[in-house]
């Protein structure tokens, strides 16, 4: 009941009134249910064959943006702004792989990795010309060559993706 009233939309917590219970235990519950999806993703999601892959990040922040970051916060990874990273069938809008991370050099390589572990065959990628996506960068799939076009994910699809992440965060 407790994932249902979440994946409904529900806040924490309205979902713990709802359930009658805790907010601690629909927080741990969430936890539990995050973690065996990312490793159900990791374990099944494995040579996907696609045709058009999407690459984005959504931003969000966690407890403040980063300009109003403490001095004694500022190298504090947790705190700030943060991307999600997604890669998304453009066709079937499957999610291949997705990452949570700063929006630097090394979370995109570990994204691009969890995106070469989730795809297989010859397929267009579609990104926002963020320079961490260098063509050497993603071209380097071990299943071959892909195309590489530069350009937009749909301005709606980016705003829907902000939601999701701000309801997670």
């Amino acid at each position: 009941m407790i994932l249902h009233c979440l994946v409904e939309g529900n806040s924490v917590r309205s979902t713990a009134r709802l359930c009658d219970v805790e907010k601690r235990t629909v927080l741990t519950l969430l936890t539990l249910a995050g973690e065996r999806c990312e490793r159900f993703m990791e374990n099944i999601l494995r040579d996907v064959p696609v045709r058009d892959l999407q690459l984005d990040e959504c931003w969000s922040y966690v407890l403040k943006k980063e300009g109003h970051k403490l001095p004694h916060e500022a190298n504090d990874e947790r705190i700030g702004d943060q991307y999600v990273f997604i890669g998304l069938e453009r066709n079937s809008k499957l999610v291949v792989a997705w990452h949570l991370g700063k929006r630097d050099r090394d979370n995109t390589f570990e994204f691009i990795s969890k995106v070469r572990n989730a795809t297989a065959g010859t397929f267009d990628v579609s990104t926002d010309a963020w320079p961490a996506y260098t063509p050497k960068l993603i071209c380097n799939f071990p299943t071959g060559p892909i195309t590489v076009s530069w350009s937009r994910f749909m301005t709606s699809q980016r705003k829907r993706g902000s939601d999701i992440v701000r309801g997670i965060l």
